[in-house]
């Protein structure tokens, strides 16, 4: 009876332990992902209500969700793998590489500049997002784009209770780094 106890609440305490990954690890592991099979993949980042940059990467397969203490101190964070698609918005395109056409590069470069207006922008992106995301290896041209990523200054919705569990796990680390961090300083 006691072996049986111990062994539940091992197993209890393994579902509820997160594995932390850190940063350079899972986009390591991404890009290798990314690298067998480009289509399929997109990135949408957020600040959380504390104040911490997220990234969520989402695939096919597998989704991993990233917390940074800042977009400034130099420090990499830590994420979480979750299983499956996690889909914010489905209509967002894959994230990834792009050839741009030499037809278009002269108003690619000029897009910042008051010289091609915003229904031209609108097109251009549009053409370039038709085609589908691959490996810098297969673009001919000298000329790449990478995204989109869906940027937002408010924290990413939560679609699944795997991510909220995460969430939550990741907001609690966070903090434990904000209290060692004031008290090394």
């Amino acid at each position: 009876m006691f072996i049986q106890n111990d062994y539940l609440y091992k197993q209890k305490l393994e579902d509820w332990t997160v594995k932390f990954i850190p940063e350079n690890v899972i986009i390591s592991d991404f890009w290798k992902k990314y690298f067998r099979q480009p289509d399929g993949w997109r990135i949408y980042s957020g600040i959380t209500s504390d104040g911490h940059p997220e990234l969520l990467i989402s695939g096919e397969k597998e989704s991993w969700l990233i917390r940074r203490d800042s977009l400034y101190n130099g420090k990499l964070g830590i994420g979480g793998r979750l299983d499956g698609d996690i889909s914010i918005n489905p209509r967002v395109d894959s994230f990834g590489f792009r050839e741009i056409p030499n037809q278009y590069l002269n108003k690619v470069l000029s897009m910042n500049n008051e010289e091609v207006n915003h229904e031209e922008k609108t097109k251009i992106i549009a053409a370039l997002l038709e085609k589908p995301p691959t490996t810098l290896e297969r673009i001919k041209s000298s000329s790449v784009i990478r995204g989109p990523m869906v940027q937002s200054s408010c924290a990413l919705p939560i679609i699944s209770k795997e991510q909220e569990e995460l969430d939550s796990k990741l907001n609690i680390e966070m903090n434990k780094w904000k209290r060692r961090i004031s008290y090394l300083q």
